[in-house]
């Protein structure tokens, strides 16, 4: 829970690839094959990513860990550098992790949402059904 990782809202990574894309078809890329890293260049540690979605959730993280899961040879930190990228397109990351959880959690919550109301219409109608 404690090892870091570059965390990326795919927004930000879609406009990269597109950057990259209209430059290269621009042909201001330089040599073909050129490795370019999308990253937000910062790490942050998964225990922080779970404590900050459950205090948007209002909820309190309960974190245990599997020990049969963790990796003896997992870096505790991967970190990526996309100062190429920058150079090459101008890019920069423009949404913040927390907007990014947030969003995550909104998202998930009305996808619940959905479900349970799917699940209300569902035994409603079995209910009409048994009336019958």
């Amino acid at each position: 829970m404690d090892v870091r990782r570059d965390f990326l809202d795919v927004r930000d990574v879609v406009r990269a690839y597109r950057l990259l894309i209209e430059e290269g078809a621009a042909g201001r890329l330089g040599e073909a094959g050129v490795m370019v890293n999308v990253a937000s260049g910062r790490s942050v540690a998964i225990r922080s990513i779970i404590q900050r979605l459950c205090s948007m959730a209002g909820c309190e993280p309960r974190i245990s860990i599997d020990e049969s899961l963790v990796r003896a040879d997992d870096p505790p930190e991967i970190r990526g550098d996309a100062s190429l990228l920058g150079r090459l397109t101008e890019w920069a990351p423009r949404i913040p992790l927390d907007q990014t959880l947030a969003d995550v959690l909104e998202e998930a919550s009305a996808e619940l949402r959905h479900q349970r109301e799917g699940e209300l219409k569902i035994r409603a109608g079995e209910d009409d059904e048994s009336h019958s």
